[in-house]
């Protein structure tokens, strides 16, 4: 049948094909709403064709079925089917019409399903660490990749929706500690990504999965001082810093020969207990400012003063101070005579570097029975609070908060006469105990 039907009312009578003898054509009368309509086709086996069609309607018409064009198939019209028998049993065929609520079904479904088929985790893992990349300080993204690589170890191919709490309290369980903070949120920020939070790999602002897997509070755990070096620690420090250099001195693999600068070595650890710079602000003062003291760019010498740029200071965010960097000033007395000590003796500033890095720092906080992670900015920030009195102050000094200060920098068990002793630590002081030499 090459042209379409498009009858329009109630067919009451229809009348097999007959042929015209003046047109040549097959017609078919049709009376439709009591009047009667004609159809033709030229050839024969067309005009059966809509012969059969037409009474089938009207046929259908005669029972109330009203046939309809749909481009679904026979598989989806049965599921339709199913559906709006249950929708009609569990409310009734009137309500479920009246209100809409099959479209409201679909839409529901769309809305607490954002995506059939999710990416495993290990694909989510590389989109968040990309997306991070952008703007997070390297600190950061080695304690993302370390926390997150674990967790794909164990739950790498399964796909973001498939993980449950249950998952998660297993794996903190069995496989990682779950008082430490810094994973708790280092995999709930994940989840937060995966449920739409910053991620830009989402559709219509619906994220992979609907509830973030970590939803308990972290375990409490009980508060420990940060450990902190005393006024004696720090002198025996200073001395490794000959000894242990003078030791390592000599030849190493492939006959190359190896050697440490205990000046240099005395000048990286007086200006990072002085100056309270984090370790990564240091090695970019040097790198972007040189080693030369004189010469580097964020050492003002002249005024007395420390600048740390927002090339230097790379910290997130800061209420204090907008993202605009930071400014050591005034330098204590006691800094600006070591200042000038290395100034005087060509000292280079550097960062002890290779293999055995702060191998004088390892070896005293072993000794001690100390932890090495961040002991130094610890110990500044300590002494300099304690020394100076002054949160607010220390707090700038440092780049930091006055609650992290409080929560993860200050040992409260510290006397204030530990901290003025290392403060009277000057280069004639220094001499006088053998830390350097004349």
């Amino acid at each position: 049948m090459s042209r379409k039907l498009n009858i329009s009312g109630h067919i009451e009578k229809v009348k097999p094909p007959r042929l015209s003898s003046k047109t040549g054509c097959f017609l078919i009368n049709i009376k439709v709403n009591n009047k009667w309509q004609n159809v033709w086709r030229k050839r024969e086996s067309d005009a059966m064709s809509v012969y059969d069609t037409l009474c089938t309607l009207q046929k259908e018409q005669s029972i109330n079925i009203n046939r309809k064009t749909t481009y679904l198939n026979e598989g989806i019209l049965r599921m339709c089917e199913i559906a709006v028998d249950k929708l009609n049993r569990h409310y009734s065929p009137t309500v479920v019409c009246e209100n809409g609520l099959i479209i409201k079904a679909v839409e529901k479904y769309i809305t607490t399903t954002p995506s059939i088929q999710t990416p495993p985790l290990h694909e989510a893992v590389e989109k968040f660490i990309y997306e991070r990349e952008k703007w997070a300080s390297p600190i950061t993204l080695r304690d993302y990749k370390y926390t997150l690589n674990r967790l794909c170890v164990i739950y790498g191919e399964k796909r973001v929706d498939e993980i449950t709490v249950e998952d998660m309290l297993e794996y903190f369980n069995q496989f990682e500690n779950a008082t430490r903070t810094s994973t708790y949120i280092t995999v709930k920020t994940f989840f937060n990504f995966c449920m739409g939070k910053e991620n830009p790999y989402i559709k219509s602002e619906i994220g992979w999965i609907n509830y973030n897997p970590i939803n308990w509070r972290k375990p409490k755990s009980e508060f420990q001082d940060p450990d902190v070096l005393s006024f004696n620690t720090i002198l025996k420090l200073l001395l490794y810093c000959n000894s242990i250099a003078n030791e390592m001195r000599g030849n190493r693999g492939n006959n190359v020969y190896y050697s440490r600068n205990e000046k240099e070595l005395i000048a990286y650890y007086i200006f990072r207990l002085f100056s309270c710079v984090r370790k990564e602000e240091f090695i970019r003062i040097v790198n972007l400012g040189g080693s030369d003291i004189t010469q580097n760019k964020y050492i003002d010498l002249e005024r007395g003063k420390i600048i740390l740029t927002p090339d230097v200071y790379k910290k997130k965010s800061s209420s204090l101070n907008g993202g605009r960097g930071r400014v050591h000033s005034p330098l204590d007395n006691t800094f600006r005579e070591w200042i000038n000590w290395m100034v005087e003796n060509n000292i280079r500033l550097t960062y002890p570097r290779g293999k055995y890095l702060e191998v004088e720092l390892e070896k005293v906080c072993k000794e001690e029975g100390l932890r090495k992670h961040n002991i130094l900015r610890h110990t500044a920030i300590t002494f300099h609070l304690l020394k100076n009195k002054q949160y607010q102050f220390t707090s700038k000094i440092a780049g930091t908060s006055l609650l992290m200060i409080e929560n993860h920098y200050l040992n409260k068990n510290i006397s204030t006469s530990e901290a003025e002793k290392f403060y009277e630590l000057n280069p004639t002081k220094a001499i006088e105990l053998g830390i350097i030499q004349k």
